[in-house]
């Protein structure tokens, strides 16, 4: 193979390279972006559940209170840890989900 043609063959490489690691880049950083997205959408929605639960459990509490008054939640969340070996960490509570989703949007 002949000078001129090892540097022509060379400079196609070059150029090759040169176009491919940029889009490499972008593909990556996009893939990233949209993993970020999906999972905050995903938290979200986990928070939006929590929130949700946590308003059935209030007025369930209220239910309970009118029919016999005591609300009786403790109770329940004792009875849920016995039965299923849950716990309550308390940190999700209603007033902090709704922080965490208004800054989530």
């Amino acid at each position: 193979m002949s000078e001129q043609m090892l540097i022509e063959v060379i400079k196609v490489v070059g150029l090759i390279v040169a176009a491919g690691v940029p889009s490499v880049a972008a593909l990556v950083i996009n893939r990233s972006r949209q993993k970020k997205e999906k999972l905050q959408n995903e938290l979200k929605l986990a928070l939006n559940d929590i929130r949700f639960l946590l308003s059935v459990e209030a007025e369930h509490g209220r239910k309970w209170q009118e029919e016999t008054g005591a609300s009786n939640l403790k109770l329940v969340r004792k009875t849920v840890h016995a039965a299923e070996h849950l716990n309550w960490s308390g940190k999700n509570s209603l007033h902090r989900v709704i922080k965490k989703l208004s800054e989530l949007e």
